[in-house]
């Protein structure tokens, strides 16, 4: 083969000008030219020859060279047109073909893994032999494989990437019921490119509906809060043993159980009562035994003066080993000191306090103490019990 020079009529004498013609046409045909290329055969029939070819696998470094080959014989469609498509195996070469459907505007049929497109070829009910007019050129610039003995990208079960993924505006999908699992050695590392929280990872549902998201400011935003794993000084009692099948009201939560695979409620007085060691229920009242203020109280029942029970809402307390402090406003008048404070306990449970309050008077230092019931705004705070 002789070096390619183009040939210029203009510029180049006849000898010159022919010899670069001739060494032109050999160039293109020794290369990517005829390679593998398709035509008619030279008494045409209905198969098609393809002429030598070239094949370099780039993992295996290996070129193989493939001779001239027919197709086998190809059968006329019986009631439409139809197209069939000339492939090659990407492997030894060998050529075959992919039989098309009959349609009044067929289309080819779709490539099969592990080969090169060759041609198409274009068949009428009435054909009887193969020209070159039905045959459609849909050779590659060049026939190289990139993996050798892979033609799917599942086939590399240990793919390592060399770059950063760019995503390109694409989705990573998992179709169906398969999930996406991501696993690391260390930390996993979502960083969101901005410092102003407005961009965010967003959990949406089948609906493509937003219903949780964190954004750059690590604002956690949820339509609705499922605690699995509360983590406080000691265990907390769900107080239910029933499945909860609506949506948390105001002041509550709900709790996955995972030993009896259902949702149960918990109220804000739950929670506070499963913190071991701190305030869990107090009240504040006036002098007729109304709440002005309440935390872990159901009602307080004015019985007499001076005489109060304190119900406690259902779950609060363990035990009624639970401890509690008392304070009310004193006054001096007339002279008198007047004092206020607990005179006796006479019920404790873990659902009922009874309060009994009284004013203490002396008018002089060598006057005895003097007690009497009365009725006093007080407020009363309850700790421990658990």
């Amino acid at each position: 083969m002789s070096k390619y020079t183009e040939p210029d009529y203009t510029t180049q004498d006849s000898s010159t000008y022919k010899a670069n013609i001739d060494n032109g046409f050999n160039t293109f045909s020794a290369g990517s030219g005829n390679n593998f290329q398709p035509h008619e055969q030279d008494t045409p029939d209905m198969t098609i020859i393809l002429e030598a070819g070239m094949m370099f696998n780039i993992s295996a470094v290996t070129l193989t060279s493939v001779i001239a080959q027919s197709c086998g014989t190809i059968t006329a469609p019986a009631s439409n047109p139809r197209i069939d498509r000339v492939i090659i195996n990407q492997t030894t070469g060998a050529v075959s073909v992919i039989t098309g459907s009959e349609a009044v505007t067929p289309t080819a049929p779709s490539f099969t893994s592990g080969s090169f497109p060759i041609a198409q070829i274009l068949l009428a009910t009435s054909s009887t032999e193969i020209t070159d007019s039905m045959i459609t050129d849909e050779r590659p610039s060049a026939f190289v494989v990139s993996a050798a003995g892979m033609s799917n990208i599942v086939e590399d079960t240990t793919p390592q990437l060399g770059g950063s993924l760019d995503v390109n505006s694409k989705e990573i999908l998992s179709v169906g019921a398969t999930d996406i699992d991501l696993h690391s050695g260390r930390n996993i590392i979502a960083e969101l490119g901005d410092a102003s929280g407005t961009n965010k990872i967003s959990v949406k549902d089948s609906g493509a509906v937003e219903v949780a998201s964190i954004d750059s400011d690590g604002d956690v935003i949820c339509n609705s809060v499922t605690v699995t794993n509360p983590i406080v000084g000691t265990s907390i009692d769900i107080h239910t043993t029933t499945a909860e099948t609506t949506v948390a009201d105001a002041d509550e939560i709900l709790i996955y159980d995972a030993t009896a695979g259902v949702n149960k409620r918990m109220t804000k007085a739950n929670l506070v009562s499963g913190i071991g060691g701190q305030t869990v229920a107090w009240v504040h009242c006036n002098s007729a035994g109304t709440i002005l203020d309440s935390f872990g109280i159901s009602n307080v029942v004015h019985n007499a003066t001076g005489d109060y029970s304190i119900n406690i809402t259902a779950g609060i307390f363990a035990n009624a080993d639970y401890g509690y402090m008392v304070e009310s406003p004193y006054y001096v008048s007339e002279g008198v000191m007047k004092a206020f404070g607990i005179h006796s306990i006479s019920t404790k449970t873990t659902s009922t306090f009874r309060l009994l309050t009284l004013k203490a008077e002396y008018y002089s230092t060598t006057t005895a103490i003097a007690f009497s019931s009365q009725d006093r705004e007080f407020t009363i705070t309850f700790l421990g019990g658990q």
